[in-house]
């Protein structure tokens, strides 16, 4: 007869009852995971999106801003307390040793494996293991927010999914401290990012109103130390808003039907060429299926303390504007963030883990077609990103860069347009040769443009060939999609390529 640690009587030892093996797997699986959702920054040169560049540029900008006067002469650095400042916290530090582009590529990564560890936080947290469950979240790692570009806010994902797992950890700690714990998460997340603050809030909020036993007998003391933690954060929105926030012209409401129907999807939505948007469809509705059929037979289920915010997000999603406040797909946000906690609430029923292993294999194959296609929309992009940056060369540093594209719509035949990236290529300006475009983020940001610079745009040909006066900018980036035409006339070739063209303005 054995004793287990307790010293009671009938069972293995601790290191039996749990062999290496078994840790050993488990370990492998998250390695093999980890590596996966690297892949598609390994293949492709730079991780294109709607927002990344800009982001990247900006980065370059807080780097390398002390010691080259380019930058200096077209850029300020604005520190303050003012949100959205997450990706600055983790990257400028790392663009000071490493090139810019490289250390956006590795922000990724970190962003992706922390949405996985942050799954993995939960799950341990609130079961007292970690399992293979969260290894789900490489469904979702390669979504419309990463697509877009929202890295700032991704990165506040990642801290609202921490400080939920905080606040359930110290549920038993005295009132002190939970307030002190609350106000330090509320206040780093609307400094990373103000949308990851009111995620965090929706998180907590459904937790302690659903997601807890008897939830009707939650203490009003925990809603009273729930609300003193975001007061700080409050307080600093209030007192920055008119820096922080679009001006009350832009503060308006939309909310679009059209969105609705397809912001479920965004949380499988990388690649809308290639079949992207069908596969994505397929493994959503697949997901969803085999959720309902394992549920009712009973070899899986779901823990209600991480169900209920994961229910709340999905309804958010559809429920809230596309674009309120200044602010574009807002009703996008949350879904994503969703499907991490019901990876995390996931709960494999004793004894059915041998029944699921098809399922699981499935589910790896899903995981591994979708990071498949993310990698091979990004890898579309490296035949254009090197030619522009080839480009670059041709134009002198600090030049001030304006652009218009022929379409920011999927072009059969020319590559690279399958991700909405080309609105924000002018950008690569910025980190090649110290310039800057108009569309450099600076309205929220810690990182303005000096007075004087002009600021007129010609999003299209047509906004550039009937413009009352012609681009005052001094150098045009024409992307014409191989769809050469007449350029006005007052303008001196620079470089010519495949898909654009550089132009000097006298």
């Amino acid at each position: 007869m054995s004793l287990d640690l307790a010293g009671k009587p009938g069972s293995l030892p601790s290191a039996q009852a749990r062999p290496i093996p078994q840790a050993a797997a488990l370990t492998a699986a998250y390695v093999t995971l980890a590596l996966l959702l690297a892949v598609p920054l390994l293949v492709a040169e730079v991780p294109l999106s709607m927002d990344s560049l800009n982001h990247f540029a900006r980065i370059h900008v807080r780097a390398n801003i002390a010691h080259d006067p380019d930058l200096a002469r077209l850029f300020e650095v604005r520190d303050g307390l003012v949100p959205y400042m997450g990706l600055d916290w983790l990257l400028t530090p790392l663009a000071r040793v490493l090139p810019t582009l490289v250390a956006g590529r590795v922000g990724i990564v970190l962003i992706l494996w922390g949405t996985v560890g942050a799954a993995m936080v939960l799950r341990r947290t609130f079961s007292g293991r970690v399992g293979y469950e969260p290894l789900l979240v490489g469904l979702v790692a390669y979504n419309a927010l990463l697509a877009a570009g929202f890295l700032n806010y991704l990165v506040g994902v990642v801290g609202a999914l921490l400080g939920l797992a905080a606040w359930h950890a110290a549920r038993d700690r005295a009132v002190p401290v939970r307030v002190l714990a609350g106000m330090g998460v509320a206040t780093g997340l609307f400094l990373t990012h103000l949308l990851s603050l009111a995620l965090y809030g929706l998180m907590l909020g459904a937790y302690e109103a659903f997601g807890r036993p008897r939830a009707w007998r939650t203490p009003v003391r925990d809603w009273l130390v729930l609300a003193i933690g975001f007061a700080p954060s409050v307080l600093l929105w209030l007192l920055l808003a008119p820096p922080a926030l679009p001006p009350r012209a832009e503060s308006g409401y939309h909310w679009l039907l059209n969105m609705k129907a397809i912001v479920l999807l965004s949380t499988v939505y990388f690649s809308p060429a290639g079949g992207g948007v069908a596969l994505g469809f397929s493994i959503l509705a697949g997901c969803a299926a085999l959720g309902v059929i394992l549920t009712r037979r009973g070899l899986v289920f779901w823990d209600r303390r991480l169900a209920a915010p994961a229910a709340v997000l999905m309804i958010a999603g559809l429920v809230v504007p596309t674009w309120a406040m200044g602010v574009y797909l807002v009703d996008m946000r949350f879904p994503a963030v969703g499907a991490v906690l019901a990876a995390a609430a996931l709960r494999v029923a004793p004894g059915a883990g041998v029944r699921l292993l098809p399922v699981a294999l499935l589910l790896a194959v899903a995981v591994t077609a979708e990071v498949g296609f993310a990698a091979a929309a990004m890898h579309a992009c490296d035949g254009q990103y090197r030619e522009l940056r080839a480009g670059m060369q041709a134009l002198p540093r600090g030049a001030v860069l304006d652009a218009v594209a022929e379409t920011e719509s999927p072009v059969p035949g020319v590559p690279c347009t399958a991700l909405p990236i080309h609105s924000q290529m002018a950008q690569l300006v910025t980190v090649e040769r110290s310039g800057y475009s108009p569309a450099f983020f600076a309205t929220v940001t810690a990182v303005g443009v000096r007075g004087g610079l002009p600021s007129d745009s010609y999003p299209t040909p047509a906004h550039l060939v009937t413009a009352d006066r012609p681009p005052r900018h001094g150098h045009l980036l024409w992307m014409h999609m191989g769809n050469h035409r007449p350029v006005p006339p007052g303008m001196t070739l620079l470089h010519a390529g495949s898909f654009f063209d550089l132009f000097s303005i006298p």
